[in-house]
């Protein structure tokens, strides 16, 4: 959501530098693993990074097809989700499957949901949803245009938390190489006053 967007602007503005993007929801070590910097939601690092916003946060969507809705409901709370395919996600890297987040009188809290399709790729997650197998939690920017078409609709939106914004974070070191100067400055030209605020998504860089 972040980089892919702006990735011929990027290319365009910075002819003569390489990008290569790595992503991995295992929080990897981007000094070992070689890379220059990584993006990650928050900004609760080891003590040797930096940490910058690159985005002002988002929020996960519940949607469905309106045709998905009219056979089988529409979930009025979060707990209404027990009767529904709800279309999942699995972490390729910790094989842990992500719980879908909302927000309650007593804060944020985390649900585990239940449903027939499980994927490692949340680009697979988005074509079942938009097929009507079932509602899945997106990222807004994500599905957007389907909101916007009417192809998909969005669920308990009052029980939707805004969530945290994404960070680039990289060594605390005394030289920065330019490179990296010039790809952090990219990524936070949406922050600066009178630009739109783009969301990301999780890949070292």
């Amino acid at each position: 959501m972040l980089i892919e967007p702006r990735l011929a602007e990027f290319l365009a503005r910075y002819p003569q530098l390489k990008l290569e993007l790595f992503t991995d929801d295992a929080l990897s070590d981007v000094v070992a693993g070689g890379f220059d910097a990584g993006i990650r939601i928050g900004h609760v690092l080891a003590k040797d990074m930096i940490a910058l916003p690159v985005d002002a946060g988002h929020r996960r969507l519940v949607v469905a097809t309106p045709d998905y809705l009219r056979r089988f409901g529409v979930p009025r709370t979060p707990a209404d989700l027990a009767a529904h395919d709800c279309i999942r996600f699995r972490f390729p890297g910790s094989g842990r499957l992500s719980t879908w987040q909302f927000v309650d009188d007593n804060g944020l809290r985390e649900l585990e949901v239940e449903g027939r399709l499980i994927f490692a790729d949340d680009r697979l997650t988005r074509v079942a949803t938009r097929a009507g197998l079932g509602v899945s939690q997106q990222f807004e920017p994500m599905v957007i245009d389907d909101l916007a078409r009417g192809t998909l609709v969005c669920v308990l939106e009052a029980w939707t938390p805004p969530l945290p914004g994404f960070y680039i974070y990289y060594p605390a070191r005394r030289l920065m190489p330019p490179k990296l100067r010039v790809f952090i400055d990219f990524l936070r030209e949406p922050l600066l006053p009178g630009a739109n605020s783009t969301n990301g998504a999780n890949a070292p860089a």
